[in-house]
C-alpha cells in the first residue's frame, strides 16, 4: 500500500508540473486544429456539390419541336417544310410529293437526319451534286450530299478521305457543322483552313 500511495503523489506531482502542462496543452491544440480542418473540409466539399448542380440546372437548352428545311431540285414539290426535329431526309422528299422519275439519289443519304435551315438539293441523272450546289449555294460544296469526286476538287482531299467522309455522314447521320471535319482522320487544321470557305452543311 505505502508502494501505492508513493506512485499517486509522484503522479500527482507531474501532473502538476509547467511541463506536463505545456504538453497536455500542445495535444489539445492539435486536436481542436485537426477537428475544425475536419469540419472546414466538408463544408467545402457540400458547397462544391451545390454549385455542380446549380451549373447543370444552367447549361439545359432548350430544343426546338419543330425546324424549316428547304428542299430543291428533283422532287416533285419543291419549297420550304416545317418537320419535327429528328426528322431525316426521306421524310422531307414524302413531304415534296416524291422523287421525280429523272431523280439520281445514289449519292444522297436519305437516311440521315436534317437540322434548322437544312438546304438538300436532289440532283437529277447525269448531274452532279456539286453542279446543283453550285447553282444554288454560291459554289459551296454540301459536304452532306457531295459525291467523292465533288469531295475530291476541294484541296488536300484525295480519294482516301473522300471516302472517310462519305463513310462519317453516313455512320452519324450527317454533318450537323463544317467543324465536324475535323473528326476525319487525315483531315487536320491546316486542310481545315484550306476548304473551310469552299463547304457548307
Amino acid at each position: 500500500m505505502n508502494g501505492l500511495n508513493f506512485d499517486l503523489e509522484r503522479i500527482k506531482e507531474c501532473l502538476n508540473t509547467p511541463m506536463f502542462r505545456k504538453i497536455a496543452l500542445t495535444i489539445l491544440i492539435i486536436v481542436i486544429a485537426i477537428f475544425y480542418c475536419f469540419l472546414r473540409g466538408s463544408d467545402e466539399k457540400e458547397q462544391e456539390i451545390t454549385v455542380d448542380e446549380s451549373c447543370e440546372n444552367v447549361i439545359v437548352e432548350e430544343v426546338p419541336s419543330e425546324i424549316y428545311i428547304d428542299i430543291d431540285g428533283a422532287v416533285k414539290k419543291p419549297g420550304v417544310y416545317k418537320v419535327e426535329t429528328g426528322a431525316r431526309l426521306f421524310n422531307i422528299i414524302e413531304m415534296a410529293g416524291g422523287l421525280c422519275e429523272d431523280a439520281d439519289v445514289t449519292t444522297i443519304n436519305r437516311a440521315m437526319v436534317v437540322s434548322d435551315g437544312y438546304k438538300v438539293i436532289i440532283p437529277k441523272v447525269g448531274e452532279t451534286v456539286q453542279e446543283t450546289d453550285m447553282a444554288s449555294n454560291n459554289g459551296m460544296i454540301n459536304i452532306n450530299i457531295a459525291s467523292s469526286g465533288d469531295l475530291e476538287e476541294l484541296p488536300g482531299i484525295g480519294p482516301v478521305t473522300a471516302g472517310i467522309i462519305i463513310d462519317y455522314r453516313e455512320e452519324h447521320d450527317g454533318f450537323k457543322s463544317i467543324e465536324e471535319l475535323l473528326n476525319i482522320s487525315g483531315i487536320g487544321v491546316v486542310t481545315f483552313d484550306k476548304v473551310k470557305d469552299s463547304i457548307t452543311v
